[in-house]
């Protein structure tokens, strides 16, 4: 109406450094400080429901992307709307031992009931950010969940007053 660009981006669950352990977004973050404190990794029923876990760097990239390239006019109301994410559903148990793996850590986990009304699939189809914007994640799983750790280990060895454990 007023000549005004816009896109939209929908975040799959961005993790990486900094990131905030409180709240239901910081699963990354509050299992990171868990294994490095020791303590048993809290698991909401089975931990076989899935969500989108997408590396901070590749939403930085995305975001780049959609802010600097030339994209189609709007037409429909989705058509500047690209989903963020990897594409691949990861359950919360594999999302715990792939960081236990890269602390070398065997903390055990323990199941707490159900969450009432919690989703059990979410992750999301990136087709169209790989057609229209040439993007696509390049951190694994493995590689983010790596990095991260040893981001909430350096920030846990200052905060202790000692170096990396």
């Amino acid at each position: 109406m007023h000549g005004l660009e816009s896109v939209v981006l929908r975040f799959g669950n961005v993790y990486g450094p900094r990131q905030d352990p409180h709240g239901e977004a910081g699963v990354v973050a509050i299992f990171c400080g868990r294994i490095l404190d020791k303590q048993p990794l809290t698991v909401f029923g089975d931990g076989k429901q899935t969500r989108d876990y997408v590396y901070v760097s590749d939403v930085v990239d995305v975001t780049y992307r959609a802010a600097t390239q030339a994209i189609p006019p709007a037409q429909l109301l989705d058509s500047r709307a690209f989903n963020v994410g990897t594409g691949v559903a990861t359950d919360v148990l594999r999302l715990a031992n792939v960081l236990m793996r890269a602390g070398g850590a065997t903390i055990p986990i323990v199941h707490a009931p159900e969450r009432p009304g919690e989703q059990r699939t979410s992750y999301l189809d990136i087709t169209k950010a790989k057609q229209l914007l040439d993007w696509e994640p390049v951190v694994s799983l493995e590689d983010g969940l790596a990095q991260s750790l040893e981001w909430f280990a350096a920030r846990h060895a200052a905060e202790k007053g000692g170096a990396k454990s």
